[in-house]
């Protein structure tokens, strides 16, 4: 009788301990937003950084306001490092920056944000910081920070800094972190350069995409002219491998680039895609595939102006197939001794 009393006590024991260390773990947040409040966004963001990640489901009952007001941006997602936060919009979202700020940030390090279905509209870096992208951006460098968009919108997103750094209207990943933006539409993005997208030293994926009427402007206060120049190129998207950590894999496939404008008239560089590496392997990009993209009606503002260029990569490196160019103001280069390009 005493023994079994006393096992008992010692399993009633080891319950309630477990009980209350149960009670210390945080669990990832797993909400469902139903209304377009930005208050109940930002505090979910909140949660999400203080739990370690998890879900954040937006599903706003059809013919309800879906759009949410972002007068200041919502907190960056950092979490606890090695985090995820998977966002995803079950209909039609809009995150509306309001021209003031840009919208989404992640920090940390070894973190990945997931967005699914999201339409970012009027998203400006200058409200925030001005290296980050208009609509999602990257806060740190060298972080191994992951962004992972699927099927989203950004729409007349724009990135106003005019010092070097800047550029992404739509999306700014900057070095040492990864890119993988699928199914995704930029319309009318505006930076100094990359008017849809600009990455520096990041593997970077870019598959069945549309970029119409981005631009980038060029517009570079404080540097020559040279400077200018390379970072007037990519209206659409703009990928620098510029250092020896440089960015080891490039895919960009299934794109459309239509009517993308570069406005600064410039002796060198690609006007709707730009791809530059300045390391030879096996320092430089050790993986590029550029195919089955459409090149249509976009201008170059310059006689010698180029749809698309890559340096010092290597033509064993390199694939570029089957992509189609339809009344462009622009031609192919191939006659620079630095350029390496397989058709």
């Amino acid at each position: 009788m005493y023994l079994n009393i006393l096992s008992r006590n010692v399993v009633k024991a080891a319950l309630g301990a477990a009980f209350v260390c149960s009670s210390f773990v945080s669990a990832q947040i797993d909400q469902v937003i139903r209304t377009n409040s930005p208050e109940e966004f930002n505090n979910a963001m909140r949660v999400a950084n203080a739990e370690g990640g998890g879900t954040i489901t937006i599903d706003i009952p059809r013919g309800e306001e879906n759009e949410f007001l972002f007068v200041n941006r919502p907190p960056a997602f950092q979490g606890n490092n090695n985090n995820t936060l998977t966002i995803t919009a079950v209909r039609s979202v809009t995150f509306n920056g309001m021209g003031e700020s840009n919208i989404l940030q992640i920090r940390g390090r070894d973190n990945r944000l997931n967005v699914t279905g999201v339409t970012f509209r009027n998203g400006n870096s200058q409200g925030g910081n001005p290296r980050q992208g208009g609509g999602i951006g990257t806060r740190d460098t060298n972080t191994n920070n992951f962004i992972n968009v699927r099927n989203c919108r950004f729409i007349d997103c724009i990135t106003t800094r005019t010092a070097a750094g800047g550029g992404g209207g739509g999306i700014r990943c900057r070095i040492g972190n990864r890119l993988d933006v699928r199914g995704s539409d930029f319309i009318r993005c505006t930076a100094t350069t990359g008017g849809g997208i600009a990455v520096t030293n990041s593997n970077t994926v870019v598959r069945q995409c549309r970029f119409i009427r981005c631009e980038s402007t060029g517009a570079l206060d404080g540097v020559n002219n040279g400077m200018r120049q390379l970072n007037a190129n990519g209206a659409a998207v703009r990928i620098d491998s510029p250092s020896e950590t440089a960015t080891r894999t490039i895919v960009v496939s299934g794109c459309e680039f239509r009517a993308n404008v570069r406005a600064e008239s410039v002796t060198r560089g690609g006007v709707a895609l730009n791809i530059f590496s300045s390391m030879a392997p096996p320092s430089g990009v050790a993986y590029a595939r550029v195919n089955n993209n459409e090149f249509i009606r976009n201008v170059g503002n310059g006689p010698t102006a180029r749809i698309f260029v890559t340096r010092a990569i290597g033509p064993q490196d390199v694939s570029f197939m089957n992509n189609t160019f339809t009344d462009n103001d622009t031609t192919m280069d191939t006659s620079n001794a630095n350029v390496n390009l397989i058709q």
